[in-house]
Order: structure tokens, then C-alpha cells, then sequence
């Protein structure tokens, strides 16, 4: 095995690799960031010859920073800008309802589904039973539950 493969910024750029990758797979869009500190510790390691205890601490500080200062930005690119005034994940917005979502589980009076809203899914639940594929409006946000919606089927011939 050639030796540069053991070098510190070598590892940490596998590993931000392997959580960029991650992040592919992983809802949440957080996944990312740790990414970017394991990229932020190898870029320093590549230039100075850092301890173990300060490549951790370089680690945990990218990261952390890349979270605070970077999520809105991220989010506003890869989920769009709603144009709302409320929070700013857009969830408690009023915009939010009357919009279209594919339904991706099915959904029941009695039991949750799974909805496909701004490239993402969310459970939803619904007063009517909507088959799984079938097309839904959002018709209000579920009390108490920040990750749900209220949904209704689309009526015939829309």
C-alpha cells in the first residue's frame, strides 16, 4: 500500500467523502457539514502537522461552524426559497396549503402516511383513506407535530 494513503489529511478527506456519500442516502441534510469539517481538518493537516487532539478539535469546530453558517444558505439553494413569511424551514407557512404532494404511502384515517412535499417526504394523515401513488393537496399543517401535514385527495377531473 503506498504510504501517502496513511497520512492524516488523506484519512479525513476519505472520511468527508464517505459522509458526503452518506448524506445521499440520509434525510436531514446535516450530514454534510460533518463532511465539510473532516475537508476543513484535512486541508489543515495537509499544511500543518496537527496532534490528534487538535485534527478533533478542528474536526468538531468545521463542522459546527459549517452548520450555523451554511444550513439556511444550503437550504434556500437545494429546497428552494417558498417566498413565505413564516419560519425558516417554510413548514408553518400558510403558502404550504393547496399545494400538490404525491402520497407515498398509503394513507388511512386510522394510520399515518408518507407524503413527497418540496423533494422530501413527511408523514401525513388524512380524515379519507388516499392509495399509495395517488395525488393529494395539503390542507393544513397537523397540530403539535412539526413533520406532519394534513392532506385530502384531489378531487376527480383536476
Amino acid at each position: 500500500m503506498p504510504e501517502f494513503l496513511t497520512e492524516a489529511y488523506v484519512i479525513w478527506f476519505a472520511v468527508g467523502f464517505a459522509l458526503a456519500l452518506a448524506e445521499l442516502a440520509a434525510p436531514g441534510f446535516i450530514l454534510i457539514f460533518f463532511a465539510l469539517g473532516a475537508w476543513v481538518v484535512s486541508l489543515s493537516a495537509a499544511f500543518f502537522d496537527l496532534s490528534l487532539t487538535w485534527q478533533i478539535g478542528v474536526f468538531l469546530a468545521g463542522s459546527v461552524l459549517s452548520l450555523l453558517l451554511l444550513r439556511k444558505f444550503f437550504m434556500r439553494i437545494f429546497t428552494g426559497s417558498t417566498g413565505g413569511t413564516g419560519d425558516a424551514d417554510g413548514l408553518n407557512e400558510p403558502d404550504n396549503i393547496g399545494r400538490g404532494v404525491l402520497v407515498t404511502k398509503a394513507i388511512r384515517p386510522d394510520r399515518p402516511g408518507e407524503i413527497k412535499y418540496r423533494g422530501t417526504f413527511w408523514r401525513a394523515v388524512s380524515d379519507v383513506t388516499i392509495p399509495e401513488g395517488a395525488a393529494a393537496v395539503i390542507s393544513g399543517d397537523f397540530p403539535d407535530d412539526r413533520t406532519t401535514f394534513k392532506v385530502k385527495p384531489v378531487p376527480k377531473g383536476e
